[in-house]
C-alpha cells in the first residue's frame, strides 16, 4: 500500500482523490456507480421496459428468496447495493 500512496503522489494528485486509496485497498474499484434514478434512467435509454426498483430477495421469479443469490437466511450479502428487474 505503501508503493502506491508514493506512486500516487508522484502524480502530484490533489488531497481529495487520495480517497480513492480506500476502494483499493478494499479491492472494488468501481469506474461507474448507479443509484436509483440513474440505473433506471440508462436501462430505458437502451431498450428495457417495466424497469423495478428491487429488494435483494424480492422477484418476479418464482421462489427467487429460495435460490439465495444475494443473501442468506434473510440477510443481504452486501447491503446497501443496488437491485433491478427490467423487461427487454
Amino acid at each position: 500500500m505503501k508503493f502506491i500512496t508514493r506512486v500516487l503522489c508522484r502524480l502530484r494528485l490533489e488531497p481529495e482523490d487520495f480517497q480513492y486509496l480506500n476502494f483499493i485497498k478494499t479491492g472494488e474499484v468501481h469506474r461507474w456507480m448507479y443509484d436509483e434514478v440513474s440505473l433506471p434512467n440508462i436501462l430505458r435509454e437502451i431498450g428495457f421496459r417495466e424497469i423495478k426498483i428491487m429488494k435483494f430477495n424480492e422477484s418476479n421469479i418464482s421462489d427467487w428468496a429460495t435460490f439465495n443469490l444475494d443473501g442468506e437466511n434473510g440477510c443481504e450479502y452486501k447491503p446497501g447495493s443496488l437491485y433491478a428487474e427490467a423487461l427487454k
